[in-house]
C-alpha cells in the first residue's frame, strides 16, 4: 500500500477514473458540510478490520497479508530510527553526502582536463 499503518498490513485504494467537473482539493473541502468532515481518528482503520477486508472483499492470501505487514513494520522501524537520530548525526550525514558530491565533481573536472590535455598533445604531435 501507499501508506504505512501503525500496525498490520496496509490497504491500497483502487479506483477507476470517472469524468466529472474538475475541482481543486480546497474547493472540495470547502463545499463539504461540516458534519461530513471526519477527524483524523475517524480516518484510521483497525488492523484486524484491514485484514478482514483484504481476505474477504479482495481475496488476498494470508501470505500476501503477512508479507505486507512485515514490509510495513520494516518501514515503520526505519522511520522511527530516522526520527530518533540526533540532529548532529543528520548534519554529519548531510556533510558526508555533500563532500562525496563535491569530490565527484572535482574528479570529473580532473578527468576532463586530462583528456583535453591528451587530445591537445596528440593533435600537436600530428
Amino acid at each position: 500500500g501507499d501508506s504505512v499503518p501503525s500496525s498490520g498490513p496496509p490497504i491500497s485504494i483502487d479506483w477507476n477514473h470517472q469524468s466529472h467537473e474538475e475541482m481543486s482539493v480546497d474547493e472540495y473541502e470547502c463545499s463539504r458540510p461540516i458534519e461530513c468532515k471526519r477527524s483524523r481518528d475517524d480516518l484510521k482503520m483497525d488492523s484486524s478490520d484491514r485484514v478482514t477486508m483484504l481476505e474477504s472483499e479482495w481475496e488476498t492470501s494470508l501470505y500476501e497479508i503477512m508479507r505486507a505487514s512485515l514490509e510495513s513494520s520494516s518501514v515503520r522501524e526505519s522511520r522511527l530510527k530516522t526520527r530518533r537520530r540526533p540532529k548532529s548525526a543528520e548534519r554529519v550525514a548531510e556533510l558526508v553526502e555533500s563532500a562525496r558530491h563535491s569530490l565527484k565533481k572535482v574528479s570529473l573536472k580532473t578527468k576532463i582536463k586530462r583528456r583535453s590535455a591528451l587530445m591537445n598533445h596528440h593533435h600537436e604531435t600530428y
